[in-house]
């Protein structure tokens, strides 16, 4: 796992979001994946100097204790919506 800022190339973009897509889409059913998925956005966290993160937004939830069905499907889409910022700072390079 590595830091937006240090990827080099496009393919190492490519495979940060498929190792993310993986994460995300394996984490319920896969505990290993939702383990390195909590620490990928812990550890995220420290890291993004952007306040419009949506992995701060996942990381609040993960750590109400009381996460109804409507959390989940929010969860879901800021989840996903990381790929997306991790594209456009690509773009951006």
């Amino acid at each position: 796992m590595t830091h937006t800022n240090t990827i080099a190339d496009a393919d190492d973009i490519i495979q940060k979001i498929n190792f993310y897509l993986d994460l995300t889409d394996k984490r319920d059913s896969n505990k290993s994946y939702g383990i390195l998925l909590k620490g990928y956005i812990f550890h995220h966290e420290e890291l993004c100097e952007r306040n419009d993160c949506p992995l701060k937004v996942v990381k609040k939830l993960l750590l109400e204790e009381n996460e109804h069905e409507n959390k989940e499907l929010n969860k879901t889409t800021l989840l996903l919506s990381h790929c997306n910022i991790i594209y456009e700072q690509a773009l951006q390079k």
